[in-house]
């Protein structure tokens, strides 16, 4: 998979559907570890959502 860690960065810090990617990934035989470690991008996603809404509360 030529591609595929842009595919899982991309898909993990945008709103596109993370399980089809992730099946694609898999499917491709990219490697568990890089997967993993790419797919731990996620979090960053989730904390500028928690930010922005303490932003808009606060």
């Amino acid at each position: 998979m030529k591609f595929g860690a842009y595919l899982v960065i991309v898909a993990s810090i945008s709103p596109l559907p993370f399980s089809a990617i992730a099946l694609m990934a898999g499917a491709g035989g990219m490697s568990r570890m890089k997967y993993t470690f790419y797919s731990l991008l996620r979090i960053l996603r989730y904390f500028a959502y928690a930010y922005i809404l303490w932003l808009v509360e606060g």
